[in-house]
């Protein structure tokens, strides 16, 4: 049997955390005996989901709906990769400028009564979702601040650290390698 992968969270009590990994239990564990807890930061182990897997349980739903923004990192990737001036995937900036992009991911926010957002109201679902939660305009998931407090209600947003996406550090990065956010069905 193979030892399960994790991704190891560390977390200060400012509400600052990395992920590490992945590592299994023991390495995970020498971490966090040797950096984690003497630093002060609370650990937590997440499972990682085989590729295979998460293939298989990200299709699964009965209507998928259409993310946009997937055509657009897809030809902002690829044209990152094929630039003359990036030599390809195997050098230090292309993978950088790949990992930079990867951070300006859109973050999804919506917006519905509690009980809806949590999906314990009694409304109809066609999707799995009720009808009355709305989203909103995505924001920018490395420019924002993001603050994972570990609520039940998820992450909170800093109002005033707020960036919509696409993000300015994306919309430069698009220009310069001439990749239109239009023709992948995304409106900024």
């Amino acid at each position: 049997m193979t030892e399960r992968l994790h991704a190891l969270r560390a977390t200060t009590s400012d509400g600052w955390s990395i992920l590490i990994g992945p590592v299994d239990v023991g390495e995970g564990q020498i971490l966090i005996d040797r950096y984690v807890a003497p630093n002060g930061w609370t650990p937590k182990f997440h499972p990682l989901t085989p590729v295979d897997d998460a293939i298989r349980h990200l299709t699964a739903a009965k209507n998928p709906r259409p993310v946009p923004e997937a055509d657009f990192y897809v030809a902002l990737r690829r044209a990152v990769v094929c630039h003359p001036d990036n030599d390809g995937v195997d050098t230090a900036r292309t993978r950088a400028l790949l990992a930079h992009i990867e951070a300006h991911r859109p973050y999804r926010l919506f917006s519905g009564d509690e009980e809806c957002m949590l999906g314990e109201c009694h409304h109809d679902r066609d999707d799995g979702r009720c009808p009355s939660v709305e989203e909103v305009e995505p924001i920018c998931a490395g420019c924002s601040l993001i603050v994972d407090t570990g609520s039940e209600y998820g992450p909170d947003i800093v109002d005033e650290a707020r960036v919509a996406w696409p993000c300015e550090p994306l919309e430069q990065l698009a220009k310069h390698y001439q990749v239109s956010f239009e023709s992948a069905g995304v409106h900024g």
